[in-house]
């Protein structure tokens, strides 16, 4: 596969269309509870800035359905993604109009244009042809950043770049392959999965998965879930123990017990300790470590023990490659103050890293190959 990255192209003075993904994380006024994706895209920014370049950022946020919702508004990206640089970002209140691209010829070199989300407008989900046309007139390059939306069929991720004669990935979307290219590589044995979380994508992933792998470690609700050819299959380890309890608002209800006699109808907030204690061990055995989703309901302080020790664990391995990813994970891990402390590679992907590492093709990258 020959694509081409950031640093291949002459970019001075070129207006280059950038696909990042600041699909992050609102409360239910829209304030952003966690920027990492936004943090992560820095780099690519401002690169094209120091290289004079006419910057135009497109991303979606949340699911508002083909409609405009006032909550879902790019304004408060607008602001965080300032203050990271700096500098004054203009947006959008439209995906296009020609008004919109005459203005993108006058722009300054180094000025950034942020569009509205491209969400508010059906053509995006739908791969719409002319809602793809009308985006690519608004660069002469484009640049696929968004790795973590790259395994949908969405117009600005397959759509637009059919547009384009010179296209390729950032520098995040870059570092987020080579690294996970290193993980799959067999040269490190003692290949170890954690998975927790409650995705039903998850259950797939783990059946593409067991042939690269030498075990699987799960977290309760995953677990939960699994059928029995993989409950069964030895390469997967399920909870000894686990917390269980019948009401979160009532700890009066909390009480640790083996897994196999949890009720179908109560919570598994966190593993158990014996659970965590031979959790432990693989992990101080591994070479190569891949976590995604958190192991319990981190967003409550008395269930954060499992998902907190095991991070610690894997940071005791420092003879393991380790790449950890998915929002949720990433957000527990900056909770528990974990999450900058030496991790070997932290993915912006949640779908799209499980897809990658699985060995799907991504639709985002297939489209921009042979150019």
């Amino acid at each position: 596969m020959k694509i081409k990255t950031l640093k291949d192209f002459s970019l001075k003075n070129k207006r280059v269309l950038v696909r990042v993904d600041f699909n992050v994380p609102l409360d239910e006024k829209g304030e952003i509870l966690g920027d990492f994706r936004i943090q992560a895209s820095l780099p690519t920014i401002e690169y094209l800035v120091r290289e004079e370049v006419k910057v135009v950022l497109m991303s979606h946020l949340d699911r508002p359905g083909g409609k405009f919702v006032e909550r879902l508004k790019m304004d408060k990206v607008q602001e965080r993604l300032s203050e990271y640089l700096d500098l004054s970002i203009t947006k959008s209140p439209a995906y296009y109009s020609k008004e919109l691209e005459n203005w993108t010829y006058k722009m300054s070199p180094g000025e950034i244009l942020l569009l509205e989300n491209l969400r508010f407008w059906p053509g995006e989900e739908r791969n719409d042809e002319e809602f793809s046309r009308n985006l690519a007139k608004l660069g002469d390059i484009y640049i696929n950043e968004a790795f973590a939306s790259s395994h949908r069929e969405h117009a600005s991720i397959v759509g637009v770049p059919k547009f384009f004669q010179q296209k390729g990935i950032g520098l995040l979307f870059e570092k987020e392959i080579k690294a996970l290219d290193r993980l799959l590589k067999k040269e490190r044995k003692n290949f170890l999965v954690i998975v927790g979380g409650v995705k039903k994508s998850k259950v797939e992933f783990l059946k593409t998965i067991l042939n690269k792998v030498d075990l699987v470690l799960t977290g309760g609700l995953i677990a939960r879930q699994l059928p029995k050819e993989l409950r069964e299959n030895p390469k997967i380890i399920l909870p000894e123990d686990v917390v269980s309890c019948s009401d979160l608002e009532r700890p009066n209800s909390i009480e640790i017990k083996p897994f196999k006699e949890v009720d179908e109808k109560e919570f598994i907030p966190d593993l158990g300790p014996k659970t965590i204690k031979r959790y432990q061990r693989y992990i101080q055995k591994a070479e190569k470590i891949f976590w995604v989703g958190p192991l319990g309901y981190y967003e409550v302080d008395l269930f954060c023990r499992g998902t907190k020790m095991i991070g610690e664990s894997i940071l005791k391995n420092k003879n393991a490659l380790s790449v950890v990813g998915g929002g949720n994970l990433l957000l527990a891990l900056k909770k528990l103050g974990l999450r900058n402390k030496g991790f070997s590679h932290l993915s912006t992907g949640g779908s799209a890293l499980l897809e990658y590492v699985s060995g799907k093709e991504l639709p985002g990258l297939k489209v921009l190959e042979n150019n």
